[in-house]
């Protein structure tokens, strides 16, 4: 399996969020460290709570979204990267 490929599920201990309008607000009750997400963040992140494939959140991007499929390709990577980085991901 390569990078990307498989589903990618947020962290199911420890977090709570909530989308406000079109943006969402994280809590990682474990560090005490909140992130809040954009439009395309918040659009992600409610794909990731029920588990979502790196394709499914490309085609997320660009159905919301004016936003070219590499282009939304490539933010969906960065994005998952970072939540992968910060303890926030599962699977994948």
């Amino acid at each position: 399996m390569t990078p990307g490929e498989g589903v990618h599920l947020v962290r199911d201990e420890g977090l709570a969020w909530q989308q406000v309008g079109d943006e969402s607000v994280v809590l990682d009750l474990r560090s005490s460290l909140y992130y809040s997400g954009n439009a395309p963040g918040t659009v992600l992140w409610s794909r990731l709570v029920e588990g979502a494939t790196t394709e499914q959140l490309v085609e997320a991007l660009t159905a919301e979204f004016d936003v070219e499929p590499g282009r939304a390709r490539a933010d969906v990577l960065a994005f998952l990267e970072e939540l992968r980085a910060r303890g926030l991901l599962e699977g994948g």
